[in-house]
C-alpha cells in the first residue's frame, strides 16, 4: 500500500481473551533472507512500530516502509519476517511469521 507516496505495510495483530490486563507488542519487519551491502551480508530491518491492545482487541498496524523497499522486491513482491514481541504479566512472549508484502503497481 502506498501512502502520501510511502510504502506502508499492512498486518493484522490480536491479543487474547486470556490477557486480562491487554497487550504491549513491539512489531518488527525485517527482510527473510540476508542481503548482501557492500560486500557485508546483513538482514535489513524496514520498520519497526509499538502498539497498544486491550484484552480480546484485533487491530492493523501500519508500518512505514523505507525508500530503498520497492528495491528489494522481485517482480512485486517483497519476503519479509514479521517478529512480534509481547509484553504482558506472564512475561514476554516472541512470534515470528514469514510473510510476503505486494507491493502496488508503479504509476505510468
Amino acid at each position: 500500500m502506498r501512502r502520501h507516496g510511502s510504502l506502508v505495510a499492512r498486518i493484522a495483530v490480536s491479543c487474547p481473551t486470556a490477557a486480562a490486563s491487554g497487550c504491549k507488542a513491539t512489531l518488527s519487519l525485517t527482510t527473510a533472507k540476508a542481503l548482501r551491502l557492500h560486500g557485508v551480508k546483513v538482514v535489513a530491518l524496514l520498520g519497526t512500530k509499538r502498539v497498544t491492545l486491550n484484552s480480546g482487541a484485533k487491530a492493523t498496524v501500519s508500518i512505514k516502509l523505507p525508500k530503498g523497499a520497492a528495491k528489494l522486491a522481485r517482480g512485486r513482491k517483497l519476503a519479509v519476517r514479521a517478529t512480534a514481541v509481547t509484553t504482558s504479566t506472564a512475561g514476554n512472549v516472541t512470534a515470528t511469521r514469514a510473510l510476503s508484502l505486494t507491493l502496488p503497481k508503479a504509476k505510468a
